[in-house]
């Protein structure tokens, strides 16, 4: 007979599925000092004319308390931000250090709480912007990660790979599927 599963079981379960997505202010302090967290931008690079978007293919190691061994592992692109340097400027220097591939950061139309200047019209604001889409933070290492993410464009046909990490171009509902995080899931989808 089956018994029903405890509270503390489902909880498991579910860190498992969504792991480092669940409740992300768990145990983080509100204040951190330069030495205790990291800033990483994320990017969301799509081909205009396919439509496809960027991943990365690489390989990850199973968690101590499950099988040994490896497994590929597929995410949004990312990387930690330089001393001194500009976020928009880091986003496209990860993509053309890991790939070659030239992307920009482009517009989108998702609503922003940044501020506008005020020589801009009610109608101006409401328009495209290339603020981040969005923020993700998850502790690694001890370590707080805060990742904003932007939008970009590239040309599928010119990749060539000259890092570690694997990249492919995969149409949006592949991509949903093969992301491992939940939160990159989201902001694919968005």
């Amino acid at each position: 007979m089956a018994s029903e599963a405890t509270e503390g079981q489902v909880a498991h379960l579910l860190q498992k599925k969504h792991r480092n997505t669940l409740n992300i202010f768990e145990n983080v302090p509100p204040m951190h000092f330069c030495e205790t967290f990291a800033i990483n931008y994320g990017i969301v690079v799509i081909d205009p004319n396919t439509r496809w978007i960027l991943i990365t293919q690489r390989n990850a190691s199973f968690p101590a308390n499950s099988i040994k061994g490896e497994y590929t592992e597929y995410a949004l692109p990312e990387g930690r931000k330089n001393v001194d340097e500009e976020p928009g400027a880091t986003a496209v220097r990860e993509i053309l250090s890991k790939t070659g591939l030239q992307c920009k950061l482009t517009c989108h139309s998702l609503p922003t709480l940044a501020t506008y200047s005020a020589n801009k019209s009610e109608e101006q604001q409401n328009k495209l912007n290339k603020e981040p889409l969005a923020v993700t933070q998850r502790t690694r290492n001890g370590f707080l990660e805060i990742t904003l993410w932007y939008l970009a464009e590239a040309d599928s046909k010119t990749l060539d790979t000259l890092d570690t990490e694997d990249f492919v171009w995969a149409k949006e509902e592949q991509v949903l599927d093969a992301l491992e995080f939940q939160d990159h899931q989201e902001i694919a989808r968005k």
